[in-house]
């Protein structure tokens, strides 16, 4: 029963048992990402303004830019840690 692997067709597939020991997966950055959100831009191509001092008419949406102006608490803690 050949077995398709992406673009490749193998026609004898065969498992072998592998050394679980051992790692064998590397991941190996391809390309640079930038994954850091850019900030809304105004007409005068300006930063907009934060969340709290843009115009929003009880939306959470700019109304100047059109942004999602969704803030979130990522985390937060009751107290002093032991």
């Amino acid at each position: 029963v050949p077995l398709k692997a992406g673009e490749q067709l193998i026609s004898n597939p065969v498992a072998m048992a592998r050394d679980k020991g051992k790692p064998k997966t590397t991941l190996v950055p391809h390309e640079p990402m930038d994954d850091v959100p850019v900030s809304g831009k105004n007409p005068n191509g300006d930063a907009a303004s934060s969340a709290d001092k843009t115009a929003t008419n009880g939306c959470p949406v700019s109304m100047v830019t059109g942004e999602e102006l969704l803030t979130l608490t990522d985390g937060a803690l009751d107290g002093i840690l032991p």
